[in-house]
């Protein structure tokens, strides 16, 4: 594993991600025109990653398999072998290293400045007790299926930004119901984001799919 100094990344920035990518690597930053929320497209070969850490917490979806790839994630290490569609969580400023060996890696990237989850949990808990866990690759369907209506809606043409909103915050509310510290029953989210609302998003979201 790399020694040198973490380098603290921008998710915001695409020539931050050239830090500890590749040469060549192909990078797209989404304008989605809601602050603190931003999706990414990025693909390139088998690598050793730099020690690194998000300035954002990030919510990776693979779009490549990758054989016995090599994370790790401040003191955790694990062994991947990655499917199309499995997710991977990198809290803000973990720190986090990866050796990847297949000779391509894609994926989308859901980006989310920790402010806005630890606002949306003032209103659904005590925000002291809420904390995005790491999370190594596993298949989940909704954050699937979230990332890529995001992608289609903003490589339409016809960005909808309202529709980007709801699946924000649709996204933001399954965080923290599934990947923190501990279990939330919420009753709203945001600028009260009913869970009948909730239920709407998703019908939505299989709709576009």
């Amino acid at each position: 594993m790399n020694n040198q100094q973490t380098l603290s990344i921008n998710c915001t920035k695409e020539e931050d991600y050239l830090k500890f990518y590749p040469n060549e690597s192909f990078v797209k930053v989404y304008e989605t025109g809601l602050p603190g929320k931003g999706l990414i497209h990025a693909s390139h070969s088998a690598c050793e990653y730099n020690e690194h850490s998000y300035q954002q917490h990030g919510i990776f979806v693979h779009l490549k398999p990758e054989y016995n790839s090599l994370r790790r994630m401040g003191d955790s290490v694990e062994v991947e072998n990655v499917n199309v569609g499995d997710i991977a969580i990198i809290p803000a400023n973990v720190n986090h290293w990866q050796r990847i060996d297949t000779p391509v890696a894609e994926g989308i990237a859901i980006t989310i400045e920790p402010d806005i989850i630890s606002h949306i949990s003032r209103e659904t808990v005590n925000p002291d007790s809420v904390e995005l866990l790491p999370t190594f690759a596993k298949p989940d369907a909704l954050i699937h299926s979230i990332a890529f209506s995001l992608k289609a809606n903003l490589d339409s043409g016809a960005y909808d930004k309202l529709y980007a909103e709801s699946l924000f915050n649709a996204f933001s509310m399954h965080l923290l119901t599934h990947y923190c510290t501990r279990e939330i029953k919420p009753q709203h989210c945001g600028n009260g984001l009913a869970p009948f609302h909730l239920k709407q998003i998703l019908e939505l979201i299989g709709d576009n799919l």
